[in-house]
């Protein structure tokens, strides 16, 4: 099996553009894996057996391989407009910055 990657951005380069910042709000999506459903087909691959029966996930649990490229993924998409120039996002964390008080509110 070929898990999926997808690249985090270098701290290096998250350093770097918030050198003029003043302002800074972090946000931590602790249950975001959770809200990504899975696609039909691959529920079997989630499936575990306890006692109590057999289950399966219908949505993204933390653990899996590839959950952490898949989150970050999902999340560069749905904040397209602000990655790089107002956000950066780390997996399940995201930083909003802005050099003044207006242009971090906007």
């Amino acid at each position: 099996m070929v898990g999926d990657s997808y690249s985090q951005p270098p701290n290096s380069d998250i350093l770097g553009a918030l050198g003029k910042a003043r302002y800074y709000t972090t946000v931590d999506l602790a249950s975001g894996f959770h809200q990504v459903l899975l696609q039909e087909g691959d529920h079997q691959k989630t499936s575990f057996l306890t006692l109590g029966g057999h289950f399966e996930f219908c949505s993204m649990p933390m653990g899996i391989c590839s959950a952490p490229a898949i989150f970050q993924r999902l999340m560069n998409t749905v904040l397209s407009e602000l990655v790089d120039t107002k956000a950066f996002i780390y997996v399940d964390h995201i930083l909003i910055w802005g050099a003044t008080l207006e242009e971090h509110k906007d």
